[in-house]
């Protein structure tokens, strides 16, 4: 009966050691999947990895570029104003070159200094002596009143010209001739005039060019025991 049994054990024995075998197989193919799985996993991990930074690239990008359209609005912007402000100046600068050459063709302007304003200015009065002045020794006076008259203008335009003035004004010295002309033909006679009435306004404090003036002054009042005519009167 043992005998009898024995090929059925033995076909169990090789049927166990089949199995055995294929575990054995099987057991090492799932580790090798198990390696594969696992540089698989680290695969996509990096793969993630990568995938957020170049979202994050990708988002700064769109950033860089929403910035640069912004800027390039800007930039459009000035330019139009740039062009703006440059067809302005090209208008201006024209204008400015047609009146220079306005100016460069127009006649050179003859201004006088004021030595030869007041020497003409004497020399008009000189030669219109005639129509204020009947007698020589009126026409005297009237010379010598007219020279002092210069000499205090002088005077005055010297203190002008030491203080700062905001305009000033060439006037031709004809037409200055002309002026006082009228001015002296169409004046009163004046008051007689004594000395004492220019020293009590006299200041305490006075410059040269104001002791000058005082003295130019008192030189073309009369005295008090003399008659005679103020040709012109001065301000």
């Amino acid at each position: 009966m043992y005998f009898c049994n024995l090929p059925h054990f033995l076909r169990t024995i090789f049927q166990i050691a089949t199995l055995h075998a294929q575990v054995i197989e099987r057991g090492e193919d799932y580790a090798a999947q198990s390696l594969v799985v696992e540089k698989l996993l680290r695969e996509i991990s990096l793969k993630c990895c990568r995938e957020r930074e170049l979202t994050a690239e990708n988002a700064d990008l769109s950033r860089q570029v929403d910035e640069a359209l912004q800027r390039q609005n800007e930039l459009g912007m000035q330019m139009k104003e740039l062009q703006e402000r440059y067809a302005e100046l090209r208008s201006m600068f024209c204008d400015a070159e047609e009146e220079l050459c306005r100016f460069r063709s127009a006649p050179p302007l003859r201004t006088g200094s004021v030595d030869s304003l007041y020497d003409s200015l004497a020399s008009e009065l000189e030669n219109s002596d005639s129509g204020f002045s009947s007698t020589p020794a009126a026409s005297a006076r009237a010379g010598e009143a007219l020279n002092l008259r210069l000499e205090l203008q002088k005077a005055n335009d010297t203190n002008i010209k030491t203080s700062p003035s905001k305009e000033e004004v060439d006037v031709p010295s004809s037409v200055l001739a002309e002026v006082v002309r009228k001015k002296i033909s169409i004046e009163p006679v004046a008051p007689p005039q004594t000395p004492q009435s220019d020293a009590a306004v006299t200041p305490t404090e006075a410059t040269p060019i104001q002791t000058k003036k005082a003295e130019l002054v008192r030189k073309l009042t009369c005295d008090a025991s003399t008659s005679c005519t103020e040709l012109a009167g001065y301000d």
